[in-house]
Order: C-alpha cells, then sequence, then structure tokens
C-alpha cells in the first residue's frame, strides 16, 4: 500500500490526540497497577509496558510537533526519546525551541503530568470498588 493513499490528521489534531493519550495512558496504568499489587509476579511487567506506552506517546507527539515545525528528528534523538524519555524530552525542547522556549515546554509538559497521578489514583480505586462487588 502507498503511504500517499492514508488519509492523516492534520498536525494540530495529531498533537492535540497525543496529549489526550496521555491522561489515558494515566487511567490504564491505574487499572494495571491495582491489578498488579494484587497479582506481585506481575507488576514489573506491567510498570515496564505502561513506561513503553507513555515513551510511545511522547515519541508520537514529538514526531508530529518536528513535522509541523520542519525540524528533523535524528537518529539518536528518536533512540533517547524512545528509550529514556526523560533525557530525550527535553533534548527535543531544547532543539527545536531554544533554551527559554524549552522551559516553557517543560513547564507545560510538568503540568501535563500533574494529571497522571490522579488519573492513576481514580483508575486503581474504581478497579478495586469494582473488584470488591
Amino acid at each position: 500500500m502507498d503511504t500517499s493513499d492514508i488519509i492523516r490528521l492534520p498536525l494540530v489534531k495529531r498533537k492535540r490526540n497525543y496529549l489526550w493519550a496521555l491522561p489515558c495512558v494515566g487511567i490504564l496504568h491505574g487499572g494495571l497497577f491495582s491489578y498488579g499489587l494484587s497479582h506481585p509476579p506481575t507488576q514489573a511487567g506491567l510498570d515496564l509496558f505502561m513506561g513503553f506506552t507513555l515513551n510511545l506517546v511522547l515519541l508520537g507527539w514529538c514526531y508530529a510537533d518536528s513535522e509541523e515545525k520542519q525540524i528533523p528528528i535524528t537518529r539518536w534523538l528518536g533512540l533517547a526519546l524512545l528509550a529514556v524519555s526523560v533525557v530525550g524530552v527535553p533534548w527535543y525542547f531544547v532543539r527545536s525551541r531554544g533554551f527559554v522556549g524549552a522551559l516553557k515546554g517543560g513547564f507545560g509538559l510538568g503540568l501535563m503530568f500533574l494529571w497522571w497521578g490522579p488519573m492513576t489514583v481514580v483508575a486503581a480505586t474504581l478497579e478495586t470498588v469494582a473488584r470488591r462487588s
């Protein structure tokens, strides 16, 4: 199949979809975390899976953003974004926005991750209540 046949969402919508995916991954992580607490052998695998899922969402957002700003992502930056997002995302922000823009982008991303904790707690609580019923 030729990739030109694929209908692509506008970049702004793709970036917004990735940002909406972050709290959804948080909710999923909370449910799986609660499940993992009652099944300890699976906890490490679930945490690894959810970390990888979060990295994929961040990688998708960075690629959509780089396409919008027409800044290529090098092989090493792509690897850092996927494997070690704690290093890769700030590296991408500095590269694409400069140092001051990276601070602003990092602050915005930090605010987004503030939702991660509450989403995880809500999902874990709902899963626990559902299991007791």
